[in-house]
């Protein structure tokens, strides 16, 4: 039997760990520091929407997706901890009536190393951050302070933050209160571009330019600024389903973590005794299947966690101007819905006002 396990362990190494690029030796893995920056900012504060994170290549699918749901809120947390922001929402996709859009992609994530691609975008298109991050961490960032759950890898999101708090320091009041109304505008053009298209320019390089504001009473601005708002209020329920999937899955995906940083550096040693042709004792061997197998637990726990987010079917009820709505499906296919019927309702009152 114990042959058969350890067996079978180094074939999964072989087959599932060696052929990702192995992290940098141990010598060259500096982790960040970053110290968070306090969001001192002047002007009105600006609302941010963090779209799921694109899971990237490799790995298994259920996983990719479980952080692709769970980084943006990290990020979100170091953004709420910095301060300065107005309401900082987790979507599933972009958001039309951003002030400030992130997006971000997983482009290598084994609790070893983690790298992310992120794009941070105003509502005028001006691109404000396009960078890839990386961090690593030692068994020691999987220790637990005061009985909490520290993400390992909190620097990466703290030193997107600071970076992201950067810029917004830069801008003067006057600027910000143009992100603030080209954002009303591009959602009012998302409703009607025959109507809305007018107040805004766009130059060569696709940068949104204010040509003019309709006036504050104009019966079609108001029309979608209700619209709009009622389209905040489901995604603010939307936001409310990421952190729940944050909280319940928190502990199963740190110890997963932990599990494949023990797995990666055990592949490690591997390699290397491979290399000058030694070998490991069994006991090791045994200790690393243990390993393999309470990471291979761990995983699966995700994997019912996601496919339950993925395929939620609980209806949600949305009340509009009296009416209840009821949506059901994935989130996805729920918060695309919620839009449609806004759309339709902003197009059947102005037909009815024409």
């Amino acid at each position: 039997m114990t042959w058969i396990r350890i067996f079978w362990f180094v074939t999964f190494l072989s087959a599932c760990v060696a052929p990702e690029p192995l992290p940098e030796p141990i010598s060259k893995r500096i982790p960040l520091q970053a110290d968070l920056l306090r969001g001192l900012f002047e002007g009105p504060a600006l609302n941010v929407s963090i779209a799921e994170f694109r899971p990237g290549q490799g790995g298994l699918p259920p996983l990719r997706n479980a952080e692709a749901r769970y980084m943006p809120v990290v990020l979100k947390r170091a953004l709420m901890e910095a301060g300065g922001w107005g309401a900082i929402r987790v979507l599933p996709d972009d958001d039309p009536a951003a002030e400030l859009q992130i997006s971000g992609e997983i482009a290598k994530s084994n609790g070893v190393e983690l790298s992310l691609r992120m794009n941070v975008v105003d509502s005028t298109g001006r691109v404000w951050l396009e960078q890839t991050y990386l961090d690593y961490t030692f068994d020691h960032g999987y220790e637990e302070p005061a009985g909490n759950i520290d993400d390992p890898f909190l620097d990466i999101y703290y030193s997107i933050a600071n970076d992201i708090n950067k810029v917004r320091s830069e801008l003067i009041v006057s600027e910000v209160n143009n992100l603030i109304h080209i954002a009303k505008l591009r959602y009012a053009r998302s409703l009607s571009p025959e109507t809305f298209s007018q107040f805004l320019r766009e130059d060569d390089a696709g940068r949104l330019h204010l040509t003019s504001l309709p006036a504050r009473d104009d019966s079609m601005i108001v029309r979608s600024e209700r619209i709009r708002d009622s389209e905040y209020g489901f995604a603010d329920a939307v936001d409310s389903t990421y952190m729940l999937f944050y909280e319940e899955i928190a502990r199963t995906y740190t110890d997963w973590r932990r599990y494949s940083y023990e797995l990666v550096l055990g592949n490690e040693t591997l390699e290397l005794k491979t290399a000058s042709k030694r070998s490991g004792s069994w006991a090791k061997a045994e200790a690393a299947y243990d390993t393999f197998r309470e990471s291979k637990m761990n995983e699966d726990e995700m994997r019912k966690m996601t496919k339950a987010f993925d395929s939620e079917v609980t209806p949600t009820a949305m009340e509009l101007e009296g009416t209840v709505i009821h949506l059901t499906g994935s989130l996805q296919a729920r918060y695309a819905e919620w839009r449609k019927i806004l759309k339709g309702i902003y197009e059947a009152e102005r037909a009815v006002t024409q």
